[in-house]
C-alpha cells in the first residue's frame, strides 16, 4: 500500500485485528517497500519488510513473555522514539517473534512511549501485539538499556572505536606510570643515603615520595575502570530517571582520567 507512512500502516494492521494464535504470527497481508530503496542498498540495508500481529494470554500477569524491549535511535514519523524487539527466547510465549523487529502496537494502542509499553506488556494478561519485521541491521544493538518482561538486563555491547583508543591510551599512560613507579620505589627504598660524607636513615623518603606515585597509579587505574564499566554497562532506564546526569558520568571519568 505505497504512499502510505509505517505508523499509518500499523494502525490499520491493529484495527483490522488479528488471527487468534498460541504463539504464531499471522500470514502478512502485504508488504511494504520503503520509498527510498536505492538509498536502502547503498548503505546494505535491508529494505523489504512485513506486518505481523502475535497474540497471546498469559496464565498470570507477571508471567515472562521471553522477549526484550529496547529504545532505538531511529525515531518515528512523529518524533518518538522507535522500539524494538530483541533476545526473543525460543521458550517463550513468542516464539516466531523475530529478533529485531519494530514494536507498533501493544493491544491496539501505539507503541511510542518505551515506560508506558514496557508497563502494558507487565502488566496485561492478554497481548496483542503488532510489529514490522525485519527491521534494518543498523537498528540493532543501538541501545543497551532493555527490560525483559519486568526483569532488568543489560545488553553487553561492543563500545566505539573511539572509546576503544581513548582505553588505549589511558593504558599506555598507566604502564608507564607504573614503570616510574617502580624505578621510584626502588631508588628511595634503599637501605641508607649518603649525604655531607654521613649515611643518613632514609625511612621517611620513601614515604613521602613513592606514595603519591602509587596514588596517581591507583587512581588511574580504578578511573579507568570506571570508564570502562560505564560504557560498556551503562545504567538502565529507571536509575538516569532517578540520576538525570548519570549518562555523562562515564564522560566525566574518561576525562578526568586523562587529565591525571
Amino acid at each position: 500500500m505505497p504512499g502510505y507512512p509505517n505508523h499509518v500502516l500499523g494502525m490499520l494492521g491493529s484495527i483490522t485485528g488479528p488471527v487468534k494464535l498460541t504463539a504464531a504470527a499471522t500470514k502478512p497481508a502485504f508488504d511494504i517497500e520503503d520509498d527510498d530503496e536505492e538509498k536502502g542498498e547503498e548503505k546494505g540495508e535491508v529494505t523489504s519488510r512485513r506486518l505481523t500481529t502475535f497474540e497471546v494470554t498469559k496464565k498470570r500477569k507477571s508471567d515472562k513473555l521471553g522477549f526484550t524491549v529496547n529504545t532505538s535511535r531511529f525515531k518515528n514519523p512523529d518524533g518518538s522514539n522507535q522500539l524494538i524487539v530483541t533476545r526473543v527466547q525460543r521458550g517463550g510465549s513468542f516464539p516466531d517473534l523475530k529478533s529485531g523487529s519494530i514494536l507498533l502496537s501493544v493491544n491496539g494502542k501505539p507503541a511510542t512511549d518505551y515506560k508506558k509499553t514496557v508497563k502494558q506488556l507487565r502488566s496485561s494478561r492478554s497481548l496483542n501485539i503488532a510489529v514490522e519485521e525485519p527491521l534494518r541491521p543498523s537498528l540493532l544493538g543501538q541501545d543497551q538499556r532493555s527490560i525483559i518482561c519486568g526483569k532488568r538486563h543489560i545488553k553487553i555491547e561492543t563500545p566505539p572505536k573511539g572509546i576503544i583508543i581513548i582505553w588505549f591510551l589511558i593504558a599506555v599512560e598507566l604502564l608507564f606510570d607504573l614503570v616510574t613507579t617502580s624505578f621510584a620505589f626502588k631508588a628511595f627504598f634503599e637501605e641508607s643515603r649518603t649525604c655531607c660524607e654521613e649515611k643518613i636513615d632514609s625511612g621517611a623518603i620513601p614515604l613521602a615520595t613513592a606514595l603519591p606515585f602509587a596514588f596517581l597509579v591507583v587512581a588511574e587505574l580504578g578511573f579507568l575502570l570506571r570508564a570502562m564499566r560505564l560504557t560498556m554497562w551503562p545504567p538502565t532506564v529507571s536509575e538516569e530517571e532517578l540520576d538525570p546526569n548519570r549518562s555523562c558520568i562515564s564522560k566525566l571519568f574518561l576525562a578526568v582520567t586523562l587529565v591525571l
